[in-house]
C-alpha cells in the first residue's frame, strides 16, 4: 500500500472511530441510567417486600425477598464494578474489563448460595406440615397482593430497559436476568400463597412455590456464571466472526497473506492474533503501517477489544508460542 493509500484511508478510519466512541459514550450512559434505576427501585423493593413477608408468613414470598435482596447486593456489586472499569489505572495497562464478568461470577455464586438456604428452609416448612402438626398459617390480605402486584410492575419495565441493553454490556445482560428472575418470582409467589391461603386443603403449595422459585433462580445463575467463566478462561470466538476478520485480513492489502488467527474472549469482549506474511524486501516502513491499519480495522469490529498483528516473511509449520500451562 502506497503512502498515498494510507492517508486517503486515514480520515475515512477516523471518522469511523469517532462515530464508534460517541456510540459508546451513548451506550454507556443508557446502562448507567439501567444501574442506577435498579439499584434505587430494588432498595425500595426491599422494604416493600419485607412488609409483605411479616404480614403474609409465606415461604413464597419469603423466596421472592430472598430474590431481590440478593438483587439488591448485585446490583451494588455491579454499580461499583460498573465505575471502577470507567477508571483508568497504571496498574491495569490493558483496562479492567474483564472485571465485570468476575463481579457476575461472584453474584451468581451468592445468588445460589441463598437459594440453596431458601430451599432448606422451606423444605423444613413442608416436612413439619406433612410429618407433624406445624402447617404453615398464612394471611395474604389486599395489601400483601397490591404490593407484589405492584413490585412485579416495575420488575416488567426495568427487565425491558436492561435487555435492550444485553448484548452490549454484561452488566445490563446480569440485570436483565436479575429482573426476569424477580418477575418469575413474584408471579409464582403470588399465584401459591393466595391458592394455599384461601384453599387451606392445599397448604403445600406455599412452600413448595418457594422451592420452584428457588430452584429456577438456582438453573438461571448457574448457566450465566458458566458463561462468564468461559469468558474470563478465554473461549474462542464463534464462526462467524472468525471468519469475518479472516476475510478483512486476506483482502487487506495485495501483499500480504494471512498465516495463523487466534480470536478469543478477554472478559466479554475479543482479543485478536493474526500472523501474517510480506515479501522479504517489503520495507520496514511499508509493513509498518499496512499491519497497523489492519490493527485498527481490526479494532473497529464490534466486540473487539484488542488486535494484535504480527508481520513474518515465511509461513511457520510450528507453533511461535509456548504451551499454555500453570507448570
Amino acid at each position: 500500500m502506497a503512502e498515498s493509500e494510507l492517508s486517503e484511508a486515514g480520515p475515512s478510519n477516523q471518522d469511523s472511530q469517532e462515530e464508534r466512541e460517541n456510540q459508546n459514550v451513548y451506550l454507556r450512559r443508557q446502562v448507567k441510567l439501567a444501574v442506577t434505576l435498579s439499584v434505587c427501585i430494588n432498595l425500595v423493593l426491599f422494604f416493600v417486600k419485607g412488609s409483605a413477608w411479616l404480614m403474609s408468613n409465606s415461604y413464597a414470598v419469603f423466596s421472592s425477598l430472598v430474590d431481590s435482596t440478593v438483587d439488591l447486593i448485585n446490583q451494588l456489586v455491579l454499580f461499583v464494578a460498573e465505575r471502577d472499569m470507567a477508571k483508568p489505572s497504571v496498574r491495569f495497562p490493558a483496562g479492567k474489563t474483564r472485571l465485570e464478568p468476575v463481579a457476575i461470577i461472584v453474584n451468581a455464586v451468592l445468588m445460589c448460595t441463598l437459594s440453596l438456604n431458601v430451599i432448606r428452609v422451606a423444605s423444613e416448612g413442608l416436612f413439619d406440615g406433612i410429618f407433624g402438626d406445624e402447617k404453615p398459617e398464612l394471611e395474604v390480605t389486599m395489601a400483601t397482593k397490591a404490593i407484589l402486584i405492584s413490585a412485579t410492575a416495575l420488575k416488567i419495565g426495568l427487565f425491558i430497559l436492561c435487555n435492550r441493553l444485553r448484548k452490549v454490556s454484561g452488566t445490563a445482560m446480569a440485570l436483565a436476568e436479575d429482573h426476569r428472575n424477580d418477575v418469575m418470582s413474584n408471579v409464582t409467589a403470588i399465584t401459591t400463597a393466595v391458592i394455599a391461603f384461601h384453599c387451606p386443603n392445599v397448604w403445600w403449595m406455599d412452600p413448595a412455590g418457594a422451592l420452584v422459585i428457588s430452584a429456577y433462580i438456582i438453573w438461571c445463575w448457574v448457566n450465566v456464571g458458566k458463561e462468564q467463566a468461559r469468558f474470563v478462561v478465554g473461549e474462542t470466538a464463534d464462526d462467524e466472526l472468525i471468519e469475518r476478520i479472516k476475510i478483512m485480513a486476506n483482502t487487506h492489502h495485495a501483499s500480504m497473506q494471512l498465516d495463523q488467527i487466534r480470536v478469543y474472549h478477554i472478559g466479554r469482549h475479543y482479543l485478536v492474533e493474526l500472523e501474517v506474511v510480506m515479501p522479504p524486501q517489503t520495507t520496514l516502513l511499508l509493513v509498518h503501517d499496512i499491519s497497523l491499519d489492519l490493527q485498527k480495522k481490526v479494532e473497529q469490529v464490534p466486540d473487539v477489544e484488542r488486535a494484535f498483528v504480527h508481520v513474518d516473511y515465511e509461513t511457520r509449520d510450528h507453533k511461535e508460542h509456548k504451551e499454555p500451562r500453570l507448570l
